[in-house]
């Protein structure tokens, strides 16, 4: 049985005096792949930046690999083993793909894990582009390279925040199948916000879905993502 890697109990969160997340509670287990979906606006991505405290917490706890990591900041939790991916400002366009794949290597508190040629190996569309400057390549391909710089380091936990939007299917497909090789190698949990639910059906094992704040649903039956009736019934509210 899988341990338990994070543990959220009775949080809240939100912008301006603007309640968003209230006492939001949620496990996630080592190795776990999670699929986070929901209406627009209904906290999923104030939940991701809550956890890496970009935005503060106004009350509730956070325990990740039994520490409590409630009051921690972003560079620390980083160093603890907790990958982001946001959803811009994710690379440095003006370098080229290797400079920022070295920079990645090199900041922050964890050693790098892995070469450059392996994460370029997981993310075929970054082969051969090292000396190319980054923000000249596809969407597609700046995606892969922000997510590649992202794990250059050790994860426990990868956090991803809509990585599709914009993409063509066949890039969306490349940049899920990349992760996937990685994520099956290492065992690192990944909560994924998505709203391309088909695509990523292959690549999580449990979904959850949020509506106003709060959990509508939590299953480990993914098929829930190809149901429009099950999903009408969480969207429409």
């Amino acid at each position: 049985m899988s341990e338990e890697l994070l543990k959220i109990e009775n949080l809240s969160a939100g912008y301006g005096g603007r309640l968003v997340l209230g006492t939001f509670s949620l496990a996630v287990t080592s190795g776990q792949r999670l699929g986070l979906i929901g209406p627009n606006g209904c906290g999923k991505s104030t939940l991701l930046r809550t956890l890496t405290a970009e935005i503060s917490k106004s009350a509730g706890t956070v325990l990740f690999r039994g520490e409590d990591i409630t009051n921690l900041e972003t560079d620390v939790l980083v160093g603890r083993g907790i990958g982001y991916l946001r959803q811009t400002h994710n690379i440095f366009p003006g370098l080229t793909v290797g400079e920022n794949l070295e920079i990645a290597a090199e900041s922050g508190k964890r050693e790098a894990i892995r070469s450059i040629k392996e994460v370029m190996n997981a993310f075929p569309v970054l082969k051969g582009r090292g000396a190319v400057r980054a923000g000249l390549m596809s969407g597609g391909e700046r995606q892969a390279l922000a997510v590649a710089m992202v794990l250059m380091r050790q994860v426990y936990l990868l956090l991803l925040d809509e990585p599709l939007a914009g993409l063509s299917q066949k890039s969306a497909a490349g940049l899920l199948r990349g992760i996937d090789k990685l994520q099956r190698r290492e065992d690192f949990a990944v909560i994924l916000v998505e709203h391309r639910l088909k695509l990523i059906q292959p690549y999580v094992d449990r979904v959850v879905i949020m509506v106003r704040g709060a959990i509508s649903e939590d299953t480990d039956d993914t098929n829930l993502l190809t149901s429009q009736e099950r999903l009408e019934k969480h969207f429409l509210v």
